[in-house]
């Protein structure tokens, strides 16, 4: 296959990926029954000081691929810096589009949520396949394990929990979703990632074992990817 062929497939595919997790993650704030612990902290952020949701994301992963960089003292991959930015704007993009109203409902909250979770799982998959690195929060957290010689889980634990409590003082919401999303999130990204890997692999000839990605315990954090082998 041509390469430039396949440079575009990729584009293509991870930036989709990363439209569609915005969608997934503006359904799920709309659900109004709680949000991924990152999402909680942007949001307690928003009612606080003001801005979007967007906003703030871009921020704080700018400022997380900026410590990134400087403990480790290597550059981020391109991946990084197209999703510290544009996970942002398409999350404020399609918030502005007004297609996703607040659920109304008990059970138009639980649909919400539902769709949310799956779809941004979805999207994730098609982020993380083409392989082009980690996005700012897991590549900050990967940072921190490496200097502190802590296990990884440990380190994104740690971190996750003190953004949730951060996002709850400062107002974001903790409910049910949050409990969901973090028991849930892992098996389905894994499931979705290794999917659009098969399929993008098959697309432009790449080799079988690139990455592993889908061979291991995955997670997803609020617009980051979910193996640890990416980050």
């Amino acid at each position: 296959m041509n390469t430039k062929f396949k440079h575009v497939l990729s584009s293509f595919v991870f930036m989709s990926g990363l439209f569609i997790m915005a969608l997934g993650f503006v359904f799920m704030i709309q659900a109004k029954i709680g949000v991924a612990p990152w999402d909680v902290l942007h949001l307690g952020l928003v009612s606080t000081v003001g801005w979007t949701v967007g906003i703030w994301s871009q921020l704080l992963g700018l400022i997380l691929l900026v410590i990134t960089i400087v403990l480790t003292r290597r550059m981020m991959g391109i991946g990084a810096f197209l999703n510290m930015f544009f996970l942002g704007f398409f999350i404020d993009l399609i918030m502005s589009w007004g297609w996703i109203h607040e659920a109304s409902s008990l059970v138009e909250s639980g649909l919400w949520f539902v769709m949310g979770l799956v779809i941004s799982c979805f999207g994730t998959g098609m982020y993380i396949a083409p392989g082009w690195g980690a996005g700012p929060r897991d590549g900050f957290m990967l940072a921190l394990a490496e200097r502190t010689q802590w296990p990884f889980r440990r380190v994104r634990t740690i971190m996750e929990m003190a953004v949730l409590v951060l996002g709850w003082v400062l107002g974001g919401p903790v409910f049910i979703g949050t409990v969901i999303f973090c028991l849930t999130v892992g098996p389905i990204c894994q499931y979705f990632i290794g999917l659009w890997k098969r399929i993008l692999d098959k697309a432009i000839g790449r080799d079988a074992d690139y990455e592993n990605i889908n061979q291991r315990t995955l997670r997803i954090n609020h617009h980051d990817g979910t193996s640890r082998a990416v980050r």
